[in-house]
């Protein structure tokens, strides 16, 4: 693969985002985000928006203080684009770490944590330019004990405290999410496809679309490490947050489609769910509160079903719009 711009040493962008991930965390190699990241490179997560590279050192650290071993283990990079006009990477990563540092999660547990990441890259002559992290912040807290709902209660606290706004409530929010480059989804049918039947269950409560989607065995890995099979067991899931958010809209802001030889077909969805909390669902009695929802879905293919998927949504993230901001 044509890597222009990029390090010699990199001979396709796979290459490229494995192993800078691997030698800034379990190398040590915090002083390569700035050879790696672009100073003024946009980070989007469901807990809001930093700009610059500083910000990615910072939350670097920030991480390893609490999680000190943390590893990330590269489970598949699906891409689209080129060394010419850029590349967009969609990353997904099983972490192992042990909780041995105070941070987000409170004081330090040793407990030993497992769950996953997902972060859509755009890539420009050796840099990453913007950045979308989706990470299962509510499988973290679960793991050391913690109840999340309290938890993000606790944390929206803290932000009232500091004079933070709600970030799902500034006109920023929904800009930093729909604003970002779309993809072309007449370049793979399949993209506009499965962002149709998608929509189609998300807006207009099209469960019973769901055999059609997702074949009979299904394997879905979803938000606080959750395992589910087959279209019927998914049905529950998608209902809580169905029940909870009526009337929410879903749309898909990228979608990449990659086909090679001798494996799945692959898909990486970047996805939103911007609605109210008006339902009892998933999410306890309702709120009134708006929330915007951030999620990336790794999706793997056989004779046009889906039979294997990978969500995330940070959870815990979505409980802190909906403690921290009651309408």
């Amino acid at each position: 693969m044509p890597m222009h711009g990029f390090d010699p040493e990199f001979d396709s962008l796979p290459h490229y985002i494995l192993e800078i991930t691997r030698r800034i965390w379990e190398g040590r190699g915090i002083d390569l985000i700035r050879r790696w990241y672009g100073a003024d490179c946009v980070m989007h997560t469901p807990a809001g928006q930093a700009r610059g590279v500083d910000a990615v050192v910072a939350g670097t650290l920030e991480t390893l203080h609490a999680f000190p071993d943390r590893r990330l283990l590269g489970e598949d990079v699906i891409f689209s684009g080129d060394d010419r006009a850029g590349f967009l990477s969609s990353h997904r990563l099983a972490s192992v770490q042990r909780h041995r540092g105070d941070g987000m999660f409170g004081p330090p547990t040793g407990r030993v944590v497992r769950y996953r990441t997902i972060a859509d890259c755009e890539c420009h002559e050796n840099r990453i330019t913007e950045e979308w992290l989706v990470r299962d912040n509510a499988a973290i807290a679960l793991q050391v004990g913690l109840d999340v709902a309290e938890h993000a209660a606790r944390l929206a606290e803290a932000d009232a405290e500091a004079g933070r706004t709600p970030w799902q409530l500034t006109d920023a929010a929904a800009a930093s999410i729909s604003g970002a480059r779309s993809t072309d989804m007449r370049a793979d049918p399949l993209a506009a496809d499965l962002a149709s039947q998608l929509g189609r269950i998300w807006n207009e409560s099209g469960l019973r679309l769901l055999p059609e989607l997702y074949h009979e065995a299904a394997n879905w890995h979803g938000p606080c490490g959750a395992t589910r099979y087959g279209p019927g067991d998914l049905d529950e899931w998608y209902v809580g947050y169905l029940a909870a958010f009526p009337g929410a809209r879903f749309g898909v802001d990228h979608a990449v489609v990659l086909r090679e030889a001798n494996r799945p077909v692959r898909v990486a969805l970047r996805w939103r769910l911007e609605g109210t909390h008006a339902g009892r669902g998933a999410f306890g009695a309702p709120s009134g509160v708006k929330v915007l929802i951030l999620a990336i879905s790794h999706l793997e293919l056989l004779d046009t079903k889906i039979v294997r998927e990978f969500t995330l949504i940070d959870e815990l993230a979505l409980w802190k719009q909906i403690r921290g901001s009651r309408g």
